[in-house]
């Protein structure tokens, strides 16, 4: 049986791969690699950074389904699999959308209503909605299957201060994304089920690390969003600022 403790280890080295590769694409310069449209950027993010949160995000379903196999029946597993596959088909359909209305956008000298929409709302909506529904399987499957362990305070402690770098990217990607409202959604709907399952279930947090985590995540993005649109009133993005992560 692996403790938290571990599961917390494998956790940290995916998450700290992933800022460092944010930091490095933030600092990078981002030059056209093929022509006036195919900028480096959309390599490293279709081709590494979307299938490395895949697999992710697979092999983190594929621990829990098992794990949850005694407690659930084949049917319940089978219909959970297919949702939390079939969001995961729509993830990377989304995203691959999204750069490529982006390439047409940023290829053309005047704006361009449809690649815009393409890349700014429809690539969002495909991208968010259904990274967010894999998530919510995820959680699915933990609570039928919860830690035989309890989150010390320790891991409390880097899950925490993991989040909060991770929490600030996905409000910035909220904000990029002009779908702040996700992120507003999100959160209480969260905060609901994590009530729900503690009060029916009788399950405590520290027994679920990935709702857990998730909450410390999606609740730093709200903080940054709402501040953000204090702020900034209409949430304008980011880049119109210059800035990029």
């Amino acid at each position: 049986m692996v403790s938290v403790s571990n599961e917390v280890r494998a956790i940290t080295p995916f998450m700290a791969l992933v800022l460092a590769l944010k930091l490095v694409e933030s600092v990078v310069p981002n030059p056209c690699i093929y022509g006036d449209a195919l900028m480096l950027d959309f390599v490293f993010e279709v081709l590494i950074f979307a299938p490395l949160l895949a697999f992710a995000l697979h092999f983190m379903f594929q621990a829990l389904i098992l794990r949850a196999e005694p407690n659930t029946s084949p049917e319940f597993r089978k219909a959970l699999s297919f949702l939390f596959y079939l969001f995961l088909f729509y993830f990377l359909i989304g995203f691959g959308i999204h750069y490529a209305g982006n390439a047409i956008n940023n290829s053309l000298e005047g704006h361009s209503h449809v690649a815009y929409f393409y890349d700014e709302y429809l690539g969002h909506v495909f991208s968010y909605l259904p990274i967010l529904g894999a998530l919510i399987c995820i959680v699915v499957a933990e609570i039928r299957a919860p830690s035989p362990y309890r989150l010390s305070n320790a891991d409390i402690a880097v899950l925490l201060v993991l989040s909060l770098p991770i929490g600030v990217l996905v409000g910035y990607a909220f904000v990029e994304g002009q779908t702040p409202y996700l992120g507003y959604a999100v959160v209480p709907a969260l905060i609901v089920l994590g009530v729900l399952v503690r009060i029916v279930r009788g399950l405590r947090f520290r027994r679920l690390p990935i709702l857990t985590f998730s909450l410390m995540i999606l609740t730093v993005s709200f903080v940054f969003t709402m501040v953000y649109g204090i702020l900034y009133p209409g949430w304008p993005q980011p880049s119109e600022f210059g800035w990029s992560l």
